[in-house]
């Protein structure tokens, strides 16, 4: 009774915790809702930044095109260039002025034409862009912030300007724009409004964009505009903004004096030579933030007190209920007396075999189902050493070195659940039990331990049953993924052989075609060519998702592991591969499931371990491959992730059922918040098999157009194509032989016949496919620029992918094209890269 005399103490003790477990809460969801309302005012600041970046980004690009218009010789005529400045100003609305200043310094045409023929010769932007003119081509130039007046109240604007060349690249005038402030204020405004959409708490928003200097040109408070150096005053958000990265800080307002959460970013440019560095700050009042939180945490605090006030009265009830339940308890304790005979005939009728032990081993109690299974009476067993009874001493199944399972619990005293165990029956038969002990600690009982058993034969024969299933089943799967990725191979290369091809020829031929068409004709044919475009970069996507476009043997793993990383890699994932550069070949069915597994593993690490690096180490172990994953993330619990998901993903435990049926296993070692460390070993391809790829066309393909040696003194370009597909083939030669320059001089279908025909012929130029039978264009590439250093390799591929670009520059080409490549950029490439040879030559 005493104990019930502490539960007040109790629940007064209960009551301050909960008050100070309310202050603490009140503390953090103000301290959480100040950090969401911060990374929303960075987010809104960087989108700023970001958006500022893009537009002087695109007005910067606008200079370069019309600057390079400009200096055409067709384009000299000043009513054309005037109506080109009134076009672009009016077609684009962000251009307060257009300029075109000529060499002298003299505005010959401008939009709007107030400031034509003033003489700008002393202006800063001229003589900028004048001097880069004569270091560099394509001189640009960016100023700051000025007031450019061009009419009565013009606002602030800034300034991009690019250079004029003639047709010897002689400096001729320069091209000049103003962008007005507040152009770049409308972006800030729309982007804090939408902002404010998207986080509700967000509400009396300021926005500040400061210059190199710290002047505030953009500013929600028009009074202060421009007139404050923020700079001078050391204001601790623009301080940290000038780290580059964005960020938020709690700080003072320094013209309200209150605190604002501040949100802070730097615009970095894209791409210029002097980009602005400005910061944009947004900012808004702490205090109304946390006021709403404040009042909600005074409602439930009233709320809570009302709570509590009855507890104390709910007490001396709750004492008086508990004395009366302790009664009740005592006579609940009498009925249970008269229960365990009730429990003794459940004992009886059970089908699950039950029998009783002493310390001596002697049978103190065993009911009906136990005595069936032996084939005993019960009266038989009574007061008898039951172990001498189940492994009589001629039994083999029961030895000392591993003792059956009664023998143990007498020795050890413990108990031990579902042991497997064959007992003797009385007619010598052997019994397959599950056998389960239990040690009894009551005193004064008898009875020491309590043993269960269950006949399990029937079970064991529908276990090997199932067992038997579950192979066949995981042959059938094997076969189905099998003829999956046949499927999907087969997809992929009538994707690639016919109609990828067929787009790439396509789009190079209305390329060339556009060139000549009429001006009426070209804006349809630049339609039709957009479509094309977009269709072979579709399909270039779906080859990839069908079969990668691996390189070299295709029973090593390590094309396979280049393609796996540089997928990942675009998606977020930065991964490091160490390989000990030992040939590993595979079975086309073990390549697979490797190919698979490890994208399956990386995939996890990018989605689930919360880190963004993983590396991944393949090194040969005798007959095996071992490829470990490893990463420093969040980790799981080693055994959580063995079955199926329930959306059938492929999972650590399908992983391991393939890795069975190659013939390899998987190790997966984790510790929660220590990252994880998956290990796969795949069985070596013992006899490597040799398939010899057959050229899928034959007769004038693999002919040279002309056997003899060349002719060094003619001035035509000497191209030598190789590709596999004919059909690229013919569209190449006809569309090169067009060109009066070039010739074609042979045709080759496979690697091993370009390097050939290349010793042979000493083309200048060779155009090579990359995917290739017999010898892949890499290889075939390096082999050329071995045996003819003074060849130029240009490289053709249907994918657009930088780790086959980076492979052939490292093999020798001179240039890199996707198939889908216009026309012209082909031939302008092919001439380039003769000019390099040919100066290369000179200077040697």
């Amino acid at each position: 009774m005493r104990a019930y005399l502490r539960l007040p103490f109790l629940i007064a003790a209960i009551a301050l915790v909960t008050v100070a477990t309310w202050v603490i809460g009140w503390r953090y969801v103000e301290r959480a809702l100040l950090q969401t309302a911060g990374e929303a005012l960075a987010l809104g600041a960087s989108e700023i930044a970001i958006k500022f970046d893009r537009m002087v980004f695109e007005r910067y690009a606008d200079m370069r095109i019309m600057a390079g218009i400009l200096s055409s010789p067709s384009h000299g005529d000043p009513q054309f260039v005037q109506t080109y400045l009134d076009r672009m100003r009016e077609t684009y609305g962000n251009y307060h002025w257009l300029g075109v200043a000529d060499r002298s310094g003299r505005i010959v045409a401008a939009s709007p034409p107030t400031m034509q023929g003033t003489d700008v010769s002393r202006a800063t932007w001229f003589e900028e862009i004048h001097a880069r003119a004569a270091v560099k081509p394509d001189a640009m130039f960016m100023g700051g912030v000025d007031a450019f007046v061009t009419e009565h109240g013009a606002p602030d604007t800034i300034a991009i300007s690019a250079a004029l060349y003639d047709q010897d690249g002689s400096f001729q005038g320069a091209i000049t724009s103003r962008v007005s402030i507040p152009v770049l204020e409308a972006i800030a405004v729309e982007t804090i409004r939408s902002l404010q959409g998207r986080h509700s708490m967000l509400a009396n928003i300021e926005y500040q964009v400061l210059d190199n200097d710290g002047i505030a040109y953009i500013d929600s408070d028009l009074l202060h505009k421009g007139r404050m150096n923020i700079a001078a005053l050391h204001l601790p958000s623009f301080e940290l903004s000038k780290g580059g990265e964005p960020g938020y800080i709690e700080e003072d307002h320094l013209r309200r004096h209150i605190r604002v959460m501040t949100g802070y970013s730097l615009t970095r440019g894209w791409g210029q030579a002097d980009p602005f560095h400005w910061t944009v700050l947004v900012r808004m009042p702490t205090e109304a933030l946390i006021a709403p939180i404040q009042t909600y945490h005074l409602r439930i605090g009233t709320i809570g007190l009302a709570i509590l006030s009855p507890i104390f009265y709910l007490l001396i009830w709750m004492q008086r209920r508990l004395r009366r339940e302790c009664d009740l308890a005592q006579a609940e304790r009498l009925k249970a007396t008269s229960a365990e005979a009730q429990y003794h005939l459940l004992l009886q009728t059970t089908d699950q075999g039950i029998f009783g032990l002493d310390q001596d081993g002697r049978c103190t109690f065993i009911n009906r189902a136990a005595a069936a299974m032996l084939g005993y009476e019960a009266d038989e067993l009574l007061h008898r050493p039951l172990h001498e009874v189940l492994h009589p001493p001629e039994d083999s199944h029961c030895c000392p070195a591993e003792p059956c399972l009664v023998r143990r619990v007498l020795e050890t005293g413990r108990g031990g659940t579902g042991t497997e165990q064959v007992f003797r029956r009385k007619d010598g038969a052997p019994l397959d039990v599950e056998c389960s002990a239990f040690p009894l600690e009551e005193a004064g009982n008898r009875t020491s331990y309590v043993f269960t058993c269950l006949a399990i034969a029937e079970r064991k024969q529908r276990t090997e049953a199932l067992l038997s299933y579950q192979a066949r089943l995981q042959s059938l799967a094997a076969q189905l993924r099998k003829i999956e990725e046949q499927v999907r191979q087969r997809l992929a290369t009538e994707l690639h052989d016919n109609l990828a091809q067929t787009l790439a020829l396509c789009h190079m031929k209305l390329a060339a075609l556009q060139r000549t068409a009429p001006a009426a004709l070209q804006m349809a044919l630049m339609s039709v060519t957009g479509l094309l475009k977009e269709a072979l970069s579709y399909t270039r996507e779906l080859m990839s998702d069908l079969r990668p476009p691996t390189l070299g043997n295709e029973g090593d793993l390590a094309a396979a592991v280049q393609w796996v990383t540089a997928k990942l890699e675009r998606h977020g994932l930065t991964v490091t591969v160490t390989d000990d550069r030992r040939p590993k070949p595979l079975d086309p069915d073990a390549l697979r499931i490797a190919h698979q597994s490890l994208h399956e593993l990386l995939f996890n690490v990018l989605k689930h371990s919360g880190t963004t690096s993983a590396t991944v180490r393949i090194r040969r172990l005798g007959r095996y491959v071992a490829m470990q994953v490893r990463d420093r993330g969040m980790g799981f619990r080693a055994g959580s992730r063995t079955s199926p998901t329930q959306d059938g993903g492929f999972g650590l435990f399908n992983l391991r059922e393939q890795l069975a049926v190659a013939g390899g296993f998987m190790r997966a070692a984790s510790v929660p918040g220590g990252g994880a460390r998956v290990t796969i070993l795949l069985p070596l391809r013992t006899v490597d098999r040799v398939e010899h790829a057959v050229a899928p066309d034959s007769g004038l393909a693999g002919e040279p157009a002309a056997a003899s040696p060349p002719d060094r003194s003619a001035a035509r370009i000497r191209v030598l194509l190789v590709d596999d597909h004919q059909i690229m083939r013919q569209g190449l030669r006809s569309m090169i032989e067009s060109e009066k320059d070039y010739e074609v001089v042979a045709e080759a279908v496979d690697g091993e016949m370009a390097v050939e025909l290349a010793g042979s012929l000493r083309p200048d130029v060779v155009l090579m496919d990359i995917n290739m039978p017999r010898l892949n264009g890499i290889d075939a590439t390096r082999q050329i620029t071995q045996l003819r250093p003074d060849v130029a390799i240009i490289g053709l591929s249907m994918h657009e992918d930088p780790k086959l670009e980076q492979l052939m520059y490292e093999a020798g080409a001179a240039a890199y094209l996707s198939k889908g490549t216009a026309f012209n950029l082909v031939c302008d490439t092919i001439r380039r890269v003769v000019t390099q040879r040919q100066r290369q030559d000179i200077h040697a």
